[in-house]
């Protein structure tokens, strides 16, 4: 959907402890600062508790972050709020306000998860 590879944009700080985290590629309309400033992204990663979102958006550590997911016909569809927890050259970790139990069952993400223990191209290991 996004035309990323997933690869080559993930972070040591994005591991499993909080539960299984699936590899995706979502694109999103991204919003924070109270919505006064907005983005394109790409969600790389999702769990039950946060996720990787590919963006240029200038989110701060500690900001609130809105998500809508866009779906095949460019319609939004489903709706995330949390919190930024670290950034990167990439984009930002999220940590969501709510488990996005209902999102994952949506999606079917039932058995494909992404080990990011595994060193990659932008970590530079």
């Amino acid at each position: 959907m996004c035309n990323l590879q997933a690869d080559d944009y993930t972070d040591s700080r994005m591991d499993d402890r909080y539960g299984t985290r699936y590899k995706v590629e979502i694109p999103v309309y991204a919003r924070t600062h109270s919505g006064a400033v907005s983005s394109l992204g790409c969600l790389l990663s999702v769990s039950v508790t946060g996720g990787f979102l590919l963006t240029t958006l200038p989110a701060r550590p500690h900001s609130h972050i809105s998500l809508r997911l866009i779906d095949s016909d460019g319609e939004l569809f489903h709706r995330l709020e949390g919190e930024v927890i670290w950034r990167s050259f990439a984009g930002v970790g999220i940590v969501w306000s709510e488990p996005a139990t209902e999102l994952i069952r949506t999606l079917g993400l039932t058995c494909e998860s992404y080990d990011y223990s595994t060193p990659s191209i932008a970590s530079g290991s």
